[in-house]
C-alpha cells in the first residue's frame, strides 16, 4: 500500500513543481532565503510568521543548490513520509485497507485545502501527522516521546495556533492514566521525554537568536504583531465555527467521530483515541476560526483528524452494526466524500500546466529580467513572487506591504519604517502591481482604501511623486523609474 499512498502524493501534488509560489507562499520562501543573503529575519526583512517556517524554506532553497525548486522538492518528501509514517501506525490499530481509505481521504482533503502549499497549514499538518503516527505506535520509545516533544516546538514557531493537538494530547494521557490507570505514575515517563524534545529544540532557537539578538523582534512580529488583530471573542468565534461546518461538509467525519466518542464515554469505554478526539476535534474548530478569516487554506489543520476519525468512525461501526458489512460503511463514506471533496481541482491543475499560460507575476518578472536585470527594483503591493522570480531583494525591510491594509498601532509604525527606508535607498525601479487593497500610486482606487491607509502612506507617496515617472505600464503593472 505505502507504493501507492507514494503514487497519490505524486498524482495529486506534483504539478506544484511547476507552480509559481502563491502570496502568502512567496513570502516565505523570500524569507528563508535570506539566510544565505547574511541577512537577518525580522531585522533585515519583516514577516509575522514564526522562525521555523523561515527556515523550512531555507532548508528547502538549500537543498535545490538556492534554488526556490527545492522548496517545492522538500514540500512533496515531507507529505509522502508523513502520510506513510502515518499509514504504517494505522495498520497496529486496523485493517490495511480501513487505513488506506483513511489516508487516501487524508490526501483529498489537504488537496482540496491545499491553497498552492508552502504555507504554514501545511507545515502544521505533516509534523501534526508525524507526531500522531509516533504516539499511536503499540510500542513506544523514548525516542518516540522526544520527537513528539521536539515538533510541538516547530509547530509552536511556525505559528503559534498549531499545536491543538498536543493540547489534547496531554488531557488524554491525563485522563487514560486517572480513569484507566487509576495512577499517574506512567505519565511522568512521556512527560519528561517530550520535555527533553522541547529543550533540545529551544536550545538550538535560543542559540539562534542569542547570535543574531532577534528574538524581541521576532516575539514582536510573530507574537504581539498576530496577537494584535485576532481579537474575536468567544461568542464571534463559535459563529465562524458553525459557518466553516456549513461551509466544508468534510466537517461531517469529525463531528461523527465526536458523536461516537461522546457515546463510547457514556457506554464507559473509554480507551485512548476515544479521549483524543474528544478534545482535539473542539480545540481545533475553535483555533482554526480564532481569526475569523476563513481563508480555506486554515482548514489544512482538519487532515489528521480526519484520517483519525475516518478509522475511529469505520471501526466503530464495524464492531457495533456492521460486523459482517464493513465495506458498506466505506463504500458509503467513499461516494460521499467524492463529491464534497473535488479532486478535480488537481485535473484542472494539469490542464493548466498542459496550457503552459504565464501568470501576471511570472510575465512581470520575464520583464523585469530583460529589461531591468540590474536595477535595484521594489514591488509595490503584495505580489512578492516577483522578488523570488527575479532573484532580487527589496531594499527595504517591509517588503510585503499588504500589512498596511490593517489598522493599528504596530502597522503605522512599519508604514512609518517602511517610508523613512524608500526614502533613503531610492530604488532604480518601483513596480505597482496594483493590490486591490493598497493604494495604487496613480491613486485611480482611492475611493475604496480606507482613511487609515491614505493618511498613513501619505508621505511616501509624496516622495514618489517628486523623484519618480511612470515609465511604461506593462501586464496591468506600472513601472515607475527615477526621474
Amino acid at each position: 500500500m505505502k507504493k501507492y499512498i507514494v503514487l497519490l502524493v505524486l498524482l495529486m501534488f506534483a504539478p506544484i513543481l511547476f507552480s509559481v509560489f502563491s502570496r502568502d507562499a512567496s513570502v516565505y520562501a523570500y524569507m528563508g532565503s535570506l539566510f544565505f543573503e547574511h541577512k537577518i529575519p525580522y531585522v533585515d526583512a519583516w514577516d509575522h510568521k514564526g522562525i521555523a517556517m523561515y527556515l523550512i524554506n531555507a532548508i528547502g532553497y538549500l537543498l535545490g543548490g538556492q534554488n526556490f525548486i527545492g522548496i517545492r522538492v522538500l514540500e512533496l518528501l515531507l507529505i509522502a513520509y508523513a502520510f506513510i509514517a502515518i499509514y504504517k501506525s494505522l495498520c497496529f490499530r486496523c485493517s490495511k485497507s480501513i487505513a488506506f481509505v483513511a489516508i487516501t481521504f487524508g490526501l483529498l482533503t489537504l488537496s482540496y485545502f491545499f491553497d498552492g502549499g508552502n504555507l504554514t497549514e501545511e507545515y502544521g499538518v505533516i509534523f501534526v501527522l508525524i507526531a500522531l503516527s509516533r504516539v499511536l505506535k503499540p510500542q513506544k520509545s523514548n525516542l518516540d516521546w522526544i520527537i513528539v516533544g521536539a515538533l510541538f516546538v516547530i509547530n509552536f514557531t511556525i505559528r503559534a495556533n498549531l499545536i491543538t493537538f498536543w493540547i489534547a494530547l496531554f488531557i488524554a494521557l491525563l485522563l487514560q492514566n486517572i480513569l484507566k490507570e487509576k495512577s499517574l505514575k506512567k505519565l511522568w515517563q512521556p512527560i519528561i521525554q517530550m520535555s527533553k524534545g522541547v529543550a533540545v529544540v529551544s536550545a538550538l532557537l535560543g542559540v539562534y537568536f542569542t547570535y543574531t539578538s532577534s528574538f524581541d523582534a521576532f516575539y514582536h512580529a510573530a507574537f504581539s504583531y498576530n496577537f494584535s488583530y485576532s481579537s474575536n471573542g468567544i461568542l464571534q468565534t463559535i459563529n465562524v465555527i458553525i459557518k466553516s461546518l456549513r461551509l466544508y461538509e468534510v466537517s461531517f467525519l469529525m463531528i461523527l467521530s465526536l458523536v461516537i466518542s461522546l457515546v463510547s464515554i457514556y457506554r464507559k469505554r473509554i480507551d485512548f483515541i476515544t479521549l483524543l478526539l474528544l478534545f482535539w476535534i473542539p480545540l481545533e474548530l475553535y483555533f482554526v476560526n480564532m481569526s475569523g478569516k476563513m481563508f480555506g487554506h486554515y482548514y489544512m489543520m482538519w487532515v489528521p483528524i480526519i484520517i483519525l476519525a475516518m478509522v475511529y468512525s469505520l471501526e466503530y461501526f464495524k464492531v457495533e452494526h456492521l460486523k459482517k458489512e464493513p465495506q458498506i460503511v466505506i463504500l458509503v463514506t467513499a461516494v460521499y466524500l467524492f463529491f464534497q471533496v473535488p479532486i478535480f481541482n488537481t485535473v484542472r491543475t494539469y490542464k493548466r500546466i498542459l496550457s503552459n499560460n504565464s501568470t501576471k507575476n511570472e510575465l512581470v518578472a520575464d520583464h523585469l529580467n530583460a529589461n531591468y536585470q540590474k536595477a535595484s527594483i521594489l514591488v509595490w503591493g503584495n505580489e512578492c513572487a516577483v522578488y523570488t522570480l527575479t532573484h532580487k531583494h527589496a531594499p527595504v525591510k517591509n517588503f510585503y506591504q499588504t500589512i498596511f491594509k490593517i489598522p493599528s498601532a504596530i502597522t503605522k509604525e512599519l508604514i512609518l519604517d517602511f517610508t523613512n527606508e524608500v526614502i533613503h535607498a531610492k530604488p532604480e525601479v518601483i513596480v505597482d502591481i496594483k493590490t486591490p487593497s493598497l493604494l495604487f500610486l496613480d491613486q485611480s482606487n482611492s475611493s475604496s482604501i480606507s482613511d487609515f491607509q491614505k493618511e498613513n502612506l501619505k508621505a511616501y507617496f509624496t516622495f514618489v511623486e517628486q523623484y519618480y515617472t511612470l515609465s511604461e505600464t506593462y501586464e496591468g503593472a506600472d513601472f515607475y523609474t527615477l526621474k
